[in-house]
């Protein structure tokens, strides 16, 4: 008489690979589209995910480099936004520390925490829009 066995649930199985396949699409074509032409929406959309990125491995000291990296992308956007909002197209060396920071998102994308990950996004548009209901522009604001 065999043994019956014991029922044992799985945990549902999400393929996260597609978010961070996702993320990275739109960060190439984002910084593609700033590259050859001022565009506020691709301007948008790389900040956010520079932004969203940052506050994920923020704290984590296996990318404190990185990290570093990303924060110069960061500081380079705020004067690519001055000069979109001037009616400006950002030049090479404007691009340079963005395209280390990409490179760099391109580095850490593949191990960093996913659910880390989905809460700095929800925490990064919250930011925006708590910015933007006060009447701060966030594509001119320093941090």
């Amino acid at each position: 008489m065999r043994k019956r066995r014991v029922y044992k649930p799985k945990p549902v199985r999400i393929p996260m690979t597609g978010l961070r396949d996702m993320i990275a699409l739109h960060m190439h074509a984002s910084l593609a589209a700033l590259t050859y032409g001022a565009d506020t929406r691709s301007f948008d959309s790389l900040a956010n995910i520079i932004n969203m990125i940052g506050l994920t491995i923020r704290y984590d000291e296996r990318c404190a480099h990185e990290y570093r990296l990303v924060q110069g992308g960061a500081m380079a956007m705020n004067d690519i936004g001055k000069l979109i909002d001037a009616g400006l197209k950002p030049q090479d060396h404007h691009l340079a520390p963005v395209r280390v920071a990409v490179n760099a998102i391109d580095n850490v994308l593949g191990w960093i925490d996913v659910a880390k990950l989905y809460t700095a996004e929800k925490l990064a548009v919250a930011a925006v829009r708590q910015m933007r209901e006060q009447g701060i522009n966030p594509l001119t604001s320093t941090p």
